[in-house]
């Protein structure tokens, strides 16, 4: 049997409560497999869980695989993404020839859709079969009810949640409100928490992304008090697989356990105490970015058949309530009843690719993707068609076509269309393994151990953390301006270390994401090896060096002095040659920078180097001296060459630091200093308000013990512009931070 799931965090949970529950260790006769290498299974394994594009992958290279499972269970099925629905039309017309048995599974199933999708035509649609066992009753409270449910929170609540009503009531432009978390409905969750937090008891709150998780966790933790201790977990892609274990573990000793998560609680993974759920109605989807002429992430409202979903969250061992922090009216008219397919709402271009690389047998681009079941319109993959031969991924601007090796490359590759172009290029000039790298890294999260306030709430414990996370990733830039050879010089350093915690924190690494990492680079110099270099010579030096990367990237440490010298020389130095097949693979697009000088006239006044100097403002009345705001600046590490007071505005020359004095001067641009891009990351990974600690304060005196910064900025700032050289359009502008990804 093999078992679908539409999330990896999924495929792992289940393979892991299942072996658990039938007493077996977990790759035996119950196991899972992935992308990039991830599986563990045996020749005796029975149960196998698998995420959704697994099984495409699986399925489209010999469609007659599917017969050697007697059941095939799709679930979670209502989650339309692009794999699933292509996995569906593979299935569908592999099923009149096949013997194994399908089940499509899903707690908010259209069965109506589905039985007549998957049952051939002229024959009759089976009736649908509920399976679940007895669950205990959960409550549905929408906005306007949560007074009247209780009435203890009307003096926090009251008008707060009249005027939020309203609100809902009152939208002209028939979409409702904007799909943001508000601070009002940050503070509905808070007073939400304060009064129904029982002890021994889990409380869920369904909300956007990371950054909504932040604030509200911030909210909490400063402003409300508690009646009873929490503990307060995140559950996000983002967070360490130990983070993610402890959700399941019951709630410390005397506290309430209080759940912040993005959508992927809302479906395959069940936290059995959830007693309460707060559900905003947001997720955030794959939409096509018009400014940016990207798919993005952008948040949305979610449909119906996701409120449903998360409110089965609850229930599971007492009864249960979800609060929905919008109205029912707005729920039953404004929220669509299902989600639309990916299919239907993102660019067609990569699936027209694996269209006509796995799945031609089954006819041309438009015939198969017309046998979806809500298949795109027809103009709409003509469109992905001329899009594909623009960028020289097929061979003409016609269903014909035929698919170039970077087509070619692009449909079998877990990497974008750009990065393929990176490794294409790099196989012309001779930089296979760099290029392989380069696209690894650029295509996972950061590899960086970037510090979150989330885990570490101890602000002077934060800064110093993220000085030396800033601190490494500027040493591994090593002048290059550039995060492709920034994580290229950082992996090189990986190869050659022994692959132990102790070294990824050496380096500033994730040790979680490491591993990820050599997993999708060896998979990336497989592929490669198999489509490029299956034929050729021994001596061929690119094959020599895609098969060393594999060799270095699958083992778990250097082995011999050999090994490492063949290591240590299997990148080249030709920064240039790098940097050249860099902006090849992403051209014609570009971004055009324009300096800003807001206090160039200022600076000039003071004589203050201009690449060396922050303007502070809105500073508290306890640093008033510049002895004091200095001293609490140096507590950081930020030291002063000199200083300059107008009446609104604080002008700092920030000494250089030592990483400054070992890099090489840049060729490129007139930078900013290190410590300067340090303190604008604080201050804005700190909501831009920098709190530091007051050098003056004696314990019960009148005075604060913080010192607090509401303004910063640097005259050097860059205003970015995304350029279409082939074009010749300029988006809008948007503003990059200097250390941020």
């Amino acid at each position: 049997m093999i078992v679908t799931q539409p999330r990896r965090i999924a495929a792992l949970a289940l393979s892991r409560r299942v072996a658990e529950q039938q007493q077996v260790e977990l790759g035996t006769t119950v196991g899972y497999r992935m992308g990039q290498g991830d599986c563990n299974d045996s020749k005796n394994t029975s149960i196998t869980f698998v995420t959704v594009g697994y099984m495409l992958q699986y399925l489209a290279h010999n469609l007659s695989l599917m017969d050697r499972y007697t059941h095939v269970v799709l679930d979670e099925v209502h989650e339309r993404s692009m794999d699933m629905d292509l996995l569906n039309l593979v299935i569908k017309k592999m099923l009149p020839e096949s013997t194994t048995k399908v089940v499509v599974m899903s707690a908010t199933l259209q069965s109506g859709l589905f039985g007549e999708y998957f049952t051939p035509r002229f024959d009759t649609v089976l009736p649908a079969i509920f399976v679940g066992a007895r669950r205990f009753p959960v409550e549905k409270i929408y906005l306007e009810d949560i007074l009247e449910a209780i009435p203890s929170i009307k003096k926090a609540l009251g008008s707060i949640l009249c005027k939020l009503v309203k609100k809902f009531e009152s939208d002209d432009m028939g979409k409702g409100p904007k799909a943001e978390v508000t601070p009002e409905i940050r503070n509905i969750i808070c007073q939400l928490v304060r009064h129904l937090a029982q002890t021994g008891e889990c409380i869920l709150v369904f909300l956007p992304g990371m950054g909504e998780i932040e604030d509200v966790q911030d909210l909490i933790e400063s402003t409300v008090r508690m009646p009873i201790p929490l503990q307060i977990l995140v559950l996000h892609s983002l967070v360490p697989k130990e983070e993610q274990d402890r959700i399941m573990c019951p709630a410390q000793d005397g506290h309430c356990k209080l759940i912040l998560s993005t959508n992927i609680a809302e479906s395959s993974i069940t936290i059995p105490d959830v007693r309460i759920i707060l559900d905003c109605g947001l997720k955030r989807s794959v939409l096509y970015d018009n400014q940016r002429r990207m798919s993005a992430l952008m948040r949305t409202w979610c449909p119906q058949s996701s409120a449903t979903q998360r409110a089965g969250r609850a229930g599971r061992v007492a009864p249960g309530r979800i609060f929905y922090l919008y109205t029912r009216a707005f729920h039953d008219t404004k929220m669509p009843e299902f989600d639309t397919p990916e299919m239907n709402r993102v660019p067609l271009e990569h699936t027209v690719l694996q269209v006509k690389s796995l799945l031609s047998e089954l006819g041309t681009t438009t015939q198969v993707l017309s046998q979806a079941m809500t298949p795109p319109p027809i103009e709409r993959v003509l469109i992905a068609i001329k899009k594909l031969y623009e960028v020289g991924a097929i061979t003409s601007n016609d269903e014909s076509a035929q698919v170039s090796q970077l087509g070619r490359m692009a449909a079998n590759l877990p990497v974008d269309l750009g990065l393929v172009k990176l490794i294409l290029f790099g196989h012309t000039f001779g930089l296979m393994a760099e290029a392989i790298v380069m696209a690894a890294a650029l295509s996972l999260q950061d590899v960086f151990a970037m510090p979150s306030r989330l885990f570490m709430r101890n602000q002077q414990q934060y800064i110093e953390s993220l000085r030396q996370n800033f601190s490494r990733r500027f040493k591994y830039d090593n002048g290059c301006y550039s995060e492709p050879l920034t994580y290229l010089a950082v992996y090189h350093a990986w190869l050659l270390s022994d692959k132990k915690p102790h070294t990824a924190s050496k380096l500033g690494l994730s040790y979680q994401r490491m591993p990820q990492l050599d997993r999708l680079v060896a998979n990336l110099c497989r592929k490669v090896e198999n489509q490029m270099f299956a034929e050729s010579a021994n001596d061929d030096e690119q094959a020599i060096s895609v098969r060393r990367l594999l060799e270095a990237a699958g083992a778990q440490r250097r082995e011999t002095l050999g090994q490492s010298r063949q290591i240590r020389n299997l990148f080249q130095k030709d920064l240039n040659l790098l940097r050249f097949i860099i902006a090849g693979a992403f051209a014609p697009l570009f971004l055009q920078g324009k300096v800003n000088q807001n206090d160039t006239k200022e600076l000039g006044k003071a004589g203050l180097n201009q690449s060396r100097t922050i303007t502070l403002s809105k500073i508290s009345k306890e640093a008033e001296s510049e002895q004091t705001l200095l001293t609490a600046l140096n507590s950081i590490s930020i030291q002063h060459t000199a200083i300059h007071k107008t009446k609104a505005k604080t002008l700092i020359e920030v000494a250089s630091v030592e990483e400054e004095d070992e890099r090489p001067a840049p060729t490129l641009l007139k930078d900013i200093s290190f410590s300067c891009k340090f303190l604008f990351q604080i201050y804005l990974s700190s909501k831009r308000t920098i709190v530091l600690p007051n050098p003056n304060y004696r314990p019960g005196s009148a005075e604060s013990d913080e010192i607090t910064i509401d303004g910063l900025s640097i005259d050097r700032q860059i205003t970015w512009r995304l350029y279409d050289a082939g074009q010749d359009v300029t988006t809008n502008s948007s503003m990059v931070v200097p250390y941020q990804r």
